[in-house]
């Protein structure tokens, strides 16, 4: 009998259940578990976990001999049945499997090993050749013993399957292959040299069919004719049949425009000789018509008088007793209109936009959702206000640490801080002058051309905002840095979409951060991979923004409680891995415990600490606890997806629909790994190891986290990361029992990540469309500084060219009308921070 294993107790249950159902179904009993039923399932599940750990010790001695280029040792693992492979090979055909093996291997990134899965693929492109070859080399026998026996017949038919043809072109080509295998009668060689579909030579033996992947020895001429030689004459006279063909459809061309040409010198000729006579034709015509003209408006007028004279009595009654149907008519008419309009708005998906506008009005407004709008638009102003001045202040905090530091290192004097003070006041007094200046167009003055410019303003702002197009180009106009990009960005997102504080401003916001993204690909990735190791800013940008506001409380309702379980285990956990401390730990316990110098040595290296009992018992205990943390984990990442926020789950969408499209050739496998690497590593993996910056739990500035409690959540968050990349561990060899679990919670993480590209539109999500804008109680409003519309308008015009090459582009009228130059802050003071309402 064997123990039970407290780590396979899923597979213990899943393999009782399978019996129960199966007792249910085909016997008719309540699924009752006798003893020999469980026994049986207990030696099932063991079972498959031998053979799972034998089918890894292959797989390892297979990576070994790849790595080592040992092929009687790849040889022998491909032939091990305990792999239970779905396909087989000859054995002179493993050395091509080798080399596809050897090619894989050496093509994958971080030097991944190869699988189960990736053997399977190689042998299956090694029998899908190798019949491929068979059909080749039956194919080249009929076709060369139809020519020596001169069976026309059957040589179109095998014609006809490379390409279709005439039966003159069959004939043709019949008696120019017979010539050329007739060449060859003086040479006796059997092997021909064939390429594969996927571009392997090969050589085939038509007398033997027999095939070779080594170069044999044989007679460098052979007797018969090959692939390439077949193909080459077929394509030749297929080209010199047609050029025939048009040579001849030419010719008809041309005696045919002959025809025409000699059709329109007589018709001309004709046409000269009746030009007098038809002239005088003309003109006879005109005056006959002309004539007819005066007689018929002649007879029209007395009809009309002599009717006008009959109806004259009638007129007035006929307009005063039938004025009440009239008016009854035409208010049928009207009603009839307003009851088909009233059926369009509710029954038809989209509306037209005229039905939409004549009842908006009707909506049932007062004056208590007026004010309460215009409260949450000043409150959204003094939360924009607020964060610009946190980050003020957080940058002055910054600056404030480097002089003191400078001061304390003599770097430089008190006296050079008052003066960059000084004259920083002075810059600012020169941006904001009194208000005693006069300004010709300041936006708050009250005159017509200080209207006009507010007017213009409104409308470019309006029009970043909603086509995202626009900033998205401008973005990437600026020099291409962290920095620039980051400063830029960030006073985007803040004025012009509010920070995304209403479903409105996060949907255009959203929109301009995924095209963007786009565009970042586009400019510095030439090939997927390449996303995990780019250091895209735009994907930071949108961790950045969806940890803000309310969502950081997502992160500690996923979060919370495996965290703080694992910080304040009962026991003081500490998950250690390294045989090393683990040893160190383990003879520190023995002389505390004994109080005598320990015999064991004091430092011993890797390979002699796994040699001691203990040391292995504390490791696979450590390891063992190391995969029910992580399992717990996992599973509170597996049902996380209704608490991320939309913005991660539509990115990862948009990550997965941006490499389809510019890297169409990209596995599956790898289009999960770079949506693993947004949504998890950028995402989550932050808030597992520093859960205390995100508010995960709360713990005194004194106490902090421990080294324990610290190396806990790393390791937690190793292991998570990766599975998520599909990663194990090669170089520890003590580690590498954890490779079947990392490939199970790949598994798992596969499909979470391909659940996560799953969502709707951001339309349908945010409840936006063409109409939203029409049926707001107050205009959209932007919050924004005189400075950042002088910024803004200044890159505009140095840019305009690469955001709008378009010279019809809207943009550039707008551009146009408020001037060659952007105004300075000065010309545009009147207060120091404006609020915008868009037009609609």
């Amino acid at each position: 009998d064997q123990e039970l294993d407290a780590g396979l107790k899923l597979q213990y249950w899943s393999a009782f259940d399978a019996c129960r159902r199966f007792k249910v179904i085909n016997k008719g009993s309540f699924g009752i578990l006798s003893f020999m039923n469980i026994k049986d399932c207990v030696n099932i599940v063991h079972n498959q976990l031998e053979q799972n750990k034998e089918v890894i010790n292959v797989l390892q001695q297979l990576n070994y001999a790849l790595k080592w280029n040992d092929f009687n040792t790849m040889k022998q693992c491909i032939m091990n049945p305990t792999l239970r492979l779905e396909y087989s090979v000859k054995a002179k055909d493993l050395q091509y499997a080798f080399e596809l093996l050897l090619n894989r291997k050496n093509d994958s990134e971080d030097d991944v090993e190869i699988w189960k899965d990736d053997v399977e693929d190689v042998l299956k492109r090694v029998c899908d050749e190798v019949e491929s070859i068979h059909r080749s080399a039956e194919w080249l026998l009929s076709v060369n013993l139809s020519l020596v026996k001169n069976e026309r017949t059957k040589l179109a038919q095998e014609f006809l399957k490379l390409v279709p043809m005439s039966e003159m072109e069959q004939q043709e080509i019949c008696v120019t292959l017979l010539h050329l295998l007739e060449s060859k009668a003086k040479y006796k060689g059997p092997w021909v040299v064939h390429q594969t579909p996927y571009g392997r030579c090969v050589y085939l033996n038509l007398e033997t069919l027999d095939y070779s992947w080594e170069k044999p020895n044989f007679l460098p001429t052979p007797k018969y004719l090959n692939m390439e030689e077949i193909q080459t004459t077929i394509m030749n006279m297929k080209k010199s049949y047609q050029h025939r063909k048009e040579s001849e459809e030419m010719e008809k061309m041309i005696t045919q425009l002959q025809a025409h040409i000699r059709g329109f010198l007589v018709r001309r000729e004709l046409k000269n000789k009746n030009k007098w006579s038809n002239k005088q034709e003309y003109y006879a015509i005109k005056i006959q018509n002309w004539w007819r003209c005066i007689l018929f408006r002649r007879q029209w007028s007395a009809m009309m008088k002599k009717v006008r004279k009959q109806l004259k009595p009638f007129q007035r009654v006929y307009t005063t007793s039938d004025v009440k149907h009239i008016i009854q008519i035409q208010a049928i008419w009207r009603g009839k209109m307003v009851r088909n309009n009233f059926y369009h708005l509710f029954h038809t998906a989209n509306p037209p936009y005229k039905i939409v506008k004549h009842f908006a009005r009707l909506l049932n407004f007062n004056l208590e959702d007026y004010h309460r709008e215009l409260e949450l638009q000043n409150l959204r102003g003094q939360i924009t206000k607020h964060i610009r001045l946190s980050n003020k202040m957080s940058h002055e905090a910054d600056e404030l640490d480097i002089k003191i530091g400078l001061l304390i290192q003599n770097r430089i004097s008190l006296q050079d801080v008052i003066g960059h003070k000084v004259k920083a006041n002075e810059d600012i007094n020169k941006i904001h002058p009194s208000n005693n200046m006069q300004h010709s167009i300041s936006l708050m003055s009250l005159n017509k051309n200080s209207k006009h410019l507010l007017e213009c303003y409104q409308h470019l702002f309006y029009m970043l905002q909603t086509k995202p197009y626009y900033l998205t180009k401008l973005i990437f106009c600026l020099p291409y840095s962290v920095r620039h990009i980051s400063k830029f960005l960030e006073q985007i997102l803040m004025s012009v979409f509010n920070a995304g504080s209403n479903s409105r401003d996060a949907y255009f916001m959203l929109k301009l951060l995924t095209l963007a993204l786009k565009e970042e690909i586009k400019i510095n990735c030439t090939k997927a991979a390449e996303i995990k190791t780019s250091n895209l800013y735009i994907l930071k940008a949108i961790v950045d923004q969806a940890r803000c506001f309310d969502n950081q409380k997502r992160l500690n309702t996923i979060f919370k409680t495996v965290v703080e379980k694992l910080i304040h285990h009962r026991n003081n956990l500490f998950i250690d891995t390294n045989p090393v401390t683990i040893y160190r730990t383990w003879r520190n316990e023995l002389e505390t415990n004994t109080g005598e110098i320990s015999d064991l040595p004091n430092s011993v290296d890797q390979q002699t600490a796994l040699k001691y009992d203990e040391v292995q018992k504390r490791l696979a205990h450590n390891l063992e606890q190391l995969q029910n943390i992580t399992e717990e984990f996992l599973n509170k990442i597996l049902d996380s997806k209704p608490l991320i926020p939309y913005a991660i789950l539509y990115t990862a969408r948009t990550l997965r629909e941006i490499i389809q499209e510019l890297f169409p050739d990209t596995r599956e496998n790898e289009v999960y790994k770079i949506i693993g690497y947004f949504v998890y590593n950028l995402y989550m993996n932050p808030v597992i190891i520093t859960p205390e910056i995100y508010d995960i739990f709360e713990t005194k500035i004194e106490d902090g986290i421990s080294y324990r409690q610290r190396h806990n959540l790393a390791s937690v968050a190793k292991i998570l990361q990766y599975a998520s990349n599909k990663k194990g561990y090669k170089d520890e060899i003590h580690l590498k029992c954890m490779n079947p679990f990392i490939l199970d919670c790949y598994t798992k993480l596969k499909l979470f990540f391909n659940n996560c590209s799953n969502v709707d539109d951001p339309e349908i999500y945010y409840n936006i469309n063409e109409f939203t804008d029409v049926t707001l109680l107050t205009k959209p409003t932007i919050n924004i500084t005189l400075q950042e519309i002088q910024e803004t308008h200044s890159l505009l015009l140095d840019n305009i060219d690469q955001v709008a090459p378009d010279p019809n582009d809207p943009i550039h009228q707008l551009l146009d009308e408020l001037g060659p130059s952007a105004p300075t802050i000065s010309q545009l003071y009147g207060c120091k921070e404006l609020l915008l309402f868009y037009f609609i």
